[in-house]
């Protein structure tokens, strides 16, 4: 079984600018220089938390395809397509998916993309 590690900091950084769009360009021209990366991430707080909701909507959503006569690849990502804007999200779940069908349903031909 995997698990799904959210890795999150906050840190807010002042930026003299009264245009949204020149601000987020300086903000993110600082924060690559090396030396101010170094810095941020010293002052930052960084969390490291599980992320529960990936695999409960794998084994969620592999017991709706649990019938291997009903299940399509193509139906599956489709309705991943449908239901999650993330790439990376959806690439998560769709592989938890198709492990859990695979160990827990029994499903013999699945090609899992991990």
């Amino acid at each position: 079984m995997a698990r799904y590690i959210d890795i999150s900091f906050k840190k807010t950084v002042k930026i003299d600018s009264d245009n949204l769009q020149e601000a987020i360009k300086t903000a993110k021209e600082e924060f690559y220089q090396p030396e101010t990366q170094k810095k941020l991430l010293n002052e930052v707080n960084v969390t490291f938390k599980e992320n529960p909701i990936i695999r409960k909507q794998a084994e969620t959503i592999a017991r709706l395809y649990q019938k291997e006569s009903e299940f399509s690849q193509d139906n599956l990502q489709e309705f991943l397509d449908v239901l999650f804007g993330s790439d990376e999200v959806k690439i998560n779940i769709y592989n938890e998916i198709l492990k859990i069908l695979k160990t827990d349903y029994h499903f013999e031909d699945l090609n899992i993309k991990i």
